[in-house]
């Protein structure tokens, strides 16, 4: 008689399609979390670098501001306008001392915060950016002085951060 033989050897069809979706599957849920991944390290990225700017300024603000007179928005070298009983929220503020020659003006413009002293511009921070909403400084009246806020815009790979801290209560005369 003639035997059959088997032919063992290879794989069916149906057996490499679903091979194939099993390997798509994972292989779609390898690239959305890699996406996943990459989003949420740039976002830490951008708020890592936000805190820093912000510890930094803070700490250069808050030593500036206690020896002054008085804090506001910018009006000239010598003159500010200090909060009433509302929150004044500027871009440019002014430390006057009792000696106009120690006045320091905190700008913040384009994409830098810059500190001026008797015409001398020293870069305080180069890493903020321009956008709709930049980066201000919030004086609002507190007690026998002033609470600061300072908003910072950060942009990171065509992404706006915004980091939002309160700078602290500081005791100043703010009056004539």
């Amino acid at each position: 008689m003639i035997s059959k033989i088997k032919n063992t050897k290879g794989v069916t069809l149906v057996e490499v399609l679903v091979t194939g979706m099993i390997g798509a599957v994972v292989a779609a849920a390898v690239v959305v979390f890699v996406n996943i991944s990459g989003a949420a390290t740039d976002q830490m990225a951008a708020l890592q670098v936000l805190q820093q700017e912000s510890s930094m300024i803070s700490e250069l603000f808050l030593r500036t501001v206690r020896s002054g007179k008085n804090v506001g928005e910018f009006i000239t070298k010598d003159t500010c306008l200090v909060p009433g009983s509302s929150p004044l929220k500027t871009d440019n503020i002014l430390i006057v001392y009792p000696d106009p020659n120690n006045n320091i003006q905190i700008k913040i413009s384009d994409n830098k915060m810059e500190l001026i002293k008797a015409d001398t511009v020293t870069n305080v921070s180069t890493r903020l950016c321009t956008t709709e909403d930049p980066s201000t400084f919030t004086i609002q009246p507190y007690g026998d002085g002033i609470r600061l806020a300072l908003t910072l815009e950060y942009a990171r790979k065509e992404e706006t951060h915004t980091y939002t801290t309160t700078i602290g209560s500081v005791r100043c005369k703010n009056g004539p």
